[in-house]
C-alpha cells in the first residue's frame, strides 16, 4: 500500500503534521489488520499488510474495510480533515508465489495499475494483466 498525495501534505504542513498523519494511519492499519496478521510500514509512504488463512472473497471483504475506515476516519489537523487516500496491490500465496520478495513484486505490480489509473483503489495481481508479456 501507498498512500496518495503524501508529500503534498509533507510540502503543506510540514514534516512533523506528515509524522502525526503516519502515526494515525499506523493506527488505523493496526485496527484493520487481524491478530494473526502484521501491518508494518516499509519507508517514507509505503506499508505492507499481511493477512495469512484467507480465501478470495476474504481478501476482498478486508481491503474494502480498511478502505471504508481509512475514508470514515481521516486524519483531523485542528478543524481541517486531511483525507487519506492509498492506492492497495494484492498478491496471494500460494497461488502468485510462495516467497516474499515475489508476492511483494506482484502486489506492487498491482498497486502500481492503481497508480496510473486514477489512484485511491486497490488490485488484486492477475497474470493476464500484470505477467510477462
Amino acid at each position: 500500500m501507498d498512500l496518495d498525495g503524501f508529500k503534498g501534505i509533507n510540502d503543506t504542513y510540514g514534516h512533523q503534521v506528515g509524522d502525526d498523519f503516519l502515526i494515525h494511519l499506523g493506527e488505523l492499519l493496526e485496527m484493520a489488520t487481524p491478530e494473526a496478521g502484521l501491518a508494518s510500514r516499509v519507508g517514507g509512504d509505503e506499508f505492507y499488510i499481511y493477512v495469512p488463512n484467507v480465501d478470495a472473497d476474504d481478501i476482498v471483504a478486508f481491503v474494502e474495510r480498511l478502505q471504508l475506515l481509512l475514508t470514515e476516519r481521516p486524519f483531523l489537523l485542528g478543524r481541517e480533515t486531511i483525507p487519506i487516500r492509498a492506492s492497495i496491490g494484492v498478491s496471494v500465496a500460494p497461488d502468485q508465489g510462495a516467497d516474499l520478495d515475489t508476492l511483494i513484486h506482484k502486489a506492487d505490480q498491482a498497486m502500481y495499475q492503481i497508480k496510473q489509473h486514477g489512484k485511491n483503489d486497490y488490485a488484486i495481481y492477475d497474470e493476464v494483466l500484470h505477467g510477462p508479456k
